[in-house]
C-alpha cells in the first residue's frame, strides 16, 4: 500500500513538471526570439547612422562614428563594415585642424588624432587597409608644404599617428604597443616614443628591451637625424617621465623639459647597465662625428653641445675615454656655437632658492614676494593684476589667504572672477580627499553658479562611490535646481550630462528624465566638446590663472557618459529621447554609444548570423 501511495505521488509531481517545463522552454524561446529581433534592430540602427555620418559637417566625429561602427557590424556584415571603415579613412582627410599659429615647442593635431581611431579599428580588423593609410601618410608627408616642428614634436605625421595607437594599445596589448613603436621608427626616434616604452617596461622589461635595441640598431644603421633623438633615449633609460631637449638658445644654462609619464622604481638603464654602456657608446660616436651643416651651424653647435652636457656625466663613469673626447668635441664647438656670455637675470617674481627648503615655504614667500610686488604697482590696473597672480599663487591648502588677496583687487570682475576660481580649485580638492563638509560649505560661498553645479555633481560622485547614495542625490538635487536657473550654453549641457550619469548610478528614473532635460541644452553644444569627458573649461583670466584646468581629473561629463548608465532593457525608451539631439552628430555620437552598450553587455550572448 505505501509502494503504491509513492507511485501516485511521482505520477502526480511529473504531471505537474512537465508542464512547467514546457512553460520555461516557451518563455526562454520568446525571450530569445525578442532579443533576436532587438539584436537585428540595433544593428539597423548603426548601419543607418554610419550612412547619415557620410553627411555630417564634423569630419572628426563622423570618421570615428564611422570608424566605431565598422568594429561592431564587422562579424555580423563585414562588406558593409569595410565600407564604413573606408568611408572613415576618407573623411579624415577632410578633417580641419583649429587655425592657430604653430608653437615652438609641440603641435597638436586633431586630424592625426582623428586617423588614430580609424587606424587602430583598421588594425584590427583589416590589417591590409591599414598598412595601405599608412603608406599614403608617408606620400602626403613628401608632398605636403614642410612646417617646422616643435621641439617635442614626433617625427612625421605617420610615426605620431603610430605612436599615439601605440599608447592607446599599451594597457590590453604591450606586445601591439611594441610592434608599433617599433614601426614608429623608420621616421627615426621621437619624442613620444618614450613614454609608451616607459609603459611598456613596467608591464615586460623584456619586451622593452628588445624594442629600446631596435632603436640603437636604428641609429647605428641610419645615424642622428637630430640631437634630441638621443636625449629621448637618455630619458628613457635615466630619467623616465623627464625628458630635456637639445638647447639652442643664447643662454647656455636655459632647457626645455618635458614632464609626464608614470614613476619608475629602478629606471632602465640601472637595471640592465650594459644596454645602458652600449647606449652610452652608441651615442657619444654619433656626437663625435656629426658634421656641422652649412646652413644654421650656430644652432646645431648650441644643440650638440647642450646634449653633451646631458650625456657627459653617465658617459664619465661609464667610458671615459669617450668622455675625454666629448669635452674636447665640446670646446671645440663652442666657437661656433657662440653662447652668450651676459648674465641672465632672476625672475622677479621667483624668490631665490634657499637649500633644503619645502615646497610649502618656497610658495609662500613666493606668494610674499608677490604681493610686496604688487603693493608697489604704479597705478590701480598694475596693482590689481599684482594682487591677482599672487592669490592665484596660493597653494590650494592656503585658499584662504588667496581669499584675503582678492580683498585687495579694486576691480570687481576681476576680484570675483579670481575669488570664484579659488573656491572652485579648493572645492575639488576637499572632495578628492573626501573632506565633504567643509566642501559643501565653501562650495556655497562660490558666486559662479557653474562651478558650483560642477562641484556639487563631483561630489555627488564621490558620495556614491562612499555607498552614501542619500546624500549623493540631495547634491545632485541642488545642482539641477542651479542648472535649470543658468542660460543654457555648452558648459550647462555638459554638467548635466554629468548629472544623468552620475544618476544613473543610484536612480535610473531621475536619469532618464534629466537626459530629457540634457538633449534642450545640447542645441547649443559643439559635437566634438561632448565627446571630453572631464567637467567643462571655464573661462580663463588671461595672465593670472594657469592655463592647466583644475579639474582635468573630474570624468563623467560627456554625452558617452550619460548614455552608458542605462541598462540594455531601456534600450528603445532611451533611444525615443536621444532622436531628439540635435546637431546629428551629437545624436549620431548617442546612439553609437546606446547601440554599443548593448552589444558589449555581458547579459547579451547572442551572435546574429545574416
Amino acid at each position: 500500500m505505501r509502494r503504491v501511495f509513492y507511485c501516485l505521488i511521482v505520477v502526480i509531481a511529473l504531471a505537474c513538471i512537465n508542464p512547467l517545463h514546457a512553460q520555461v522552454q516557451d518563455a526562454k524561446r520568446e525571450v530569445s526570439s525578442s532579443q533576436v529581433e532587438l539584436l537585428k534592430r540595433i544593428f539597423d540602427v548603426l548601419n543607418s547612422t554610419a550612412d547619415e555620418a557620410k553627411k555630417w559637417d564634423d569630419k572628426g566625429v563622423a570618421a570615428r562614428t564611422q570608424a566605431q561602427i565598422a568594429d561592431l557590424v564587422w562579424d555580423v556584415n563585414q562588406e558593409d563594415a569595410k565600407n564604413h571603415l573606408k568611408a572613415a579613412w576618407t573623411a579624415t582627410a577632410k578633417v580641419e585642424e583649429p587655425k592657430r599659429d604653430r608653437s615652438s615647442v609641440v603641435n597638436r593635431s586633431l586630424r592625426n588624432g582623428v586617423r588614430r581611431d580609424v587606424l587602430l579599428v583598421a588594425r584590427k580588423r583589416a590589417p591590409e587597409l591599414a598598412a595601405r593609410w599608412l603608406e599614403e601618410m608617408i606620400e602626403e608627408s613628401k608632398s605636403a608644404e614642410k612646417k617646422d616642428r616643435g621641439t617635442f614634436d614626433d617625427r612625421s605625421a605617420r610615426s605620431a599617428v603610430l605612436l599615439q595607437m601605440a599608447n592607446q594599445l599599451v594597457a590590453d596589448n604591450p606586445k601591439a604597443a611594441a610592434e608599433l613603436l617599433i614601426e614608429s621608427l623608420s621616421d627615426g626616434v621621437s619624442f613620444n616614443f618614450q613614454t609608451t616604452l616607459i609603459q611598456i617596461y613596467l608591464k615586460d622589461s623584456a619586451l622593452a628591451e628588445t624594442v629600446f635595441r631596435a632603436a640603437l640598431a636604428r641609429l647605428r644603421a641610419s645615424g642622428m637625424s637630430e640631437p634630441n633623438e638621443l636625449v629621448t633615449l637618455y630619458a628613457y633609460l635615466y630619467t623616465p617621465g623627464r625628458v630635456f631637449a637639445a638647447n639652442t638658445s643664447d643662454n647656455r644654462n636655459q632647457m626645455q623639459l618635458a614632464l609626464g609619464g608614470p614613476r619608475v622604481p629602478v629606471p632602465a638603464g640601472r637595471q640592465n647597465p650594459a644596454m645602458a654602456r652600449e647606449f652610452l657608446a652608441v651615442a657619444s660616436d654619433l656626437l663625435l662625428s656629426a658634421p656641422l651643416p652649412e646652413v644654421n651651424a650656430q644652432i646645431t653647435a648650441r644643440a650638440l653641445v647642450s646634449v653633451i652636457g646631458i650625456l657627459w656625466i653617465e658617459v664619465a663613469q661609464e667610458l671615459p675615454d669617450k668622455a675625454a673626447l666629448l669635452q674636447a668635441r665640446a670646446h671645440q664647438l663652442d666657437s661656433e656655437a657662440r653662447f652668450s656670455t651676459a648674465p641672465v637675470p632672476r625672475r622677479a617674481d621667483i624668490p631665490e632658492v634657499r637649500q633644503g627648503e619645502s615646497k610649502e615655504s618656497f610658495a609662500e614667500r613666493r606668494v610674499d614676494l608677490l604681493e610686496e610686488t604688487a603693493a608697489k604697482g604704479r597705478d590701480v590696473l598694475t596693482r590689481d593684476i599684482g594682487y591677482a597672480t599672487a592669490a592665484v599663487a596660493t597653494t590650494v591648502e592656503r585658499y584662504e589667504r588667496g581669499l584675503q588677496l582678492t580683498g585687495k583687487i579694486d576691480d570687481k570682475n576681476l576680484r570675483d572672477g579670481v575669488r570664484s576660481w579659488l573656491i572652485y580649485r579648493a572645492v575639488l580638492h576637499f572632495i578628492a580627499s573626501g573632506k565633504l563638509d567643509e566642501a559643501h560649505r565653501l562650495n556655497l560661498k562660490n558666486d559662479d553658479a557653474a562651478q558650483r553645479a560642477v562641484c556639487f555633481v563631483v561630489g555627488a560622485q564621490r558620495l556614491v562611490k562612499d555607498k552614501d547614495t542619500d546624500r549623493a542625490g540631495e547634491w545632485l538635487r541642488e545642482a539641477g535646481v542651479l542648472i535649470k536657473r543658468s542660460e543654457p550654453n555648452e558648459s550647462t549641457a555638459r554638467i548635466a550630462l554629468g548629472i544623468v550619469s552620475t544618476y544613473g548610478r543610484l536612480d535610473t528614473q531621475a536619469s532618464l528624465d534629466w537626459l530629457l532635460y540634457a538633449v534642450k541644452l545640447m542645441r547649443k553644444a559643439q559635437p566634438a566638446s561632448l565627446n571630453l569627458d572631464q567637467a567643462p573649461p571655464f573661462k580663463r583670466i588671461t595672465g593670472v590663472t594657469p592655463i592647466t584646468d583644475v579639474a582635468a581629473n573630474t570624468t563623467g561629463f560627456s554625452l558617452q557618459s550619460a548614455v552608458a548608465v542605462f541598462p540594455p532593457d531601456q534600450f528603445e525608451q532611451v533611444l525615443y529621447v536621444l532622436n531628439d539631439i540635435t546637431p546629428q552628430e551629437a545624436r549620431g555620437m548617442a546612439v553609437l554609444t546606446l547601440c554599443s552598450n548593448f552589444l558589449n553587455s555581458k547579459s547579451n550572448a547572442i551572435r546574429v548570423q545574416r
